[in-house]
């Protein structure tokens, strides 16, 4: 089963690296987005291309607050990602079952978790509803 870091390039040059600190999505032309695993606060990289090998959240590129004017931009980034990982999820799901998954998340801390997926899903909604 391939993880959602090793999924690699999709349609239009967009990709995505995933760490233990966060997540960071590209898209040619776009520039980048990267969620804090702890909390939910797009922040967008006017750079795309990451640099080969990141272990820290320190070695990212510069990353800002989006500003009024970058809500479209950091809405489509954020929605293309957030359709990957489901994407990613409904794969696992389809190939492995919920057991698998269940299994997997069991093994892992609260600690570890960071945000329970129903407050990303309100924080998504939320920053949605406000870009709109």
């Amino acid at each position: 089963m391939r993880d959602l870091n090793q999924c690699g390039a999709i349609k239009a040059k967009r990709y995505k690296s995933l760490w233990s600190f966060g997540v960071f999505f590209e898209r040619a032309g776009a520039g980048g987005l990267f969620l804090n695993r702890f909390r939910f606060e797009p922040l967008l990289a006017e750079q795309a291309a990451l640099p080969p090998a990141i272990w820290q959240i320190e070695q990212l590129p510069t990353l800002s607050r989006a500003g009024d004017a970058d809500r479209a931009r950091i809405s489509a980034l954020l929605g293309d990602l957030l359709r990957r990982v489901v994407a990613y999820e409904l794969t696992v799901l389809a190939a492995q079952g919920l057991a698998y998954r269940e299994a997997r998340l069991a093994r892992w801390s609260r600690s570890k978790l960071g945000l329970p997926a129903a407050r990303w899903r309100l924080h998504g909604r939320t920053w949605l509803r406000k870009s709109t």
